[in-house]
């Protein structure tokens, strides 16, 4: 289901969890350039992420999460809220749907 989509509608359904993954924090070297305009080197700390894959009606979205207490309370086979965005052309037809996040 694709198309161009002129109307948006967003109903609140319940989403149900098929996956979780934990991915820790690193550094990485950035390339970047002082204020004098010299080139250098720093290290930025990429912090730790984790994600939640649900699925509703055979429709399935990742979030990321940096929230550790959020990720914890949520586990594979609950449901969690979402919205589902539907978008509708110019003949009132059904021509894309996606999950979006809901968080309390």
């Amino acid at each position: 289901m694709s198309g161009c989509s002129l109307r948006y509608e967003y109903t609140r359904v319940s989403a149900t969890i098929i996956h979780k993954e934990f991915e820790d924090g690193y550094y990485e070297t950035v390339n970047t350039t002082d204020y004098q305009g010299n080139p250098t080197t720093k290290q930025e700390y990429v912090p730790a992420e984790w994600d939640i894959t649900v699925d509703y009606n055979g429709i399935q979205a990742e979030f990321e999460f940096t929230d550790i207490e959020y990720w914890n309370n949520h586990q594979i086979g609950q449901t969690m809220k979402v919205y589902l965005r539907s978008g509708y052309d110019k003949d009132d037809k059904l021509v894309t749907q996606s999950l979006e996040l809901f968080k309390d």
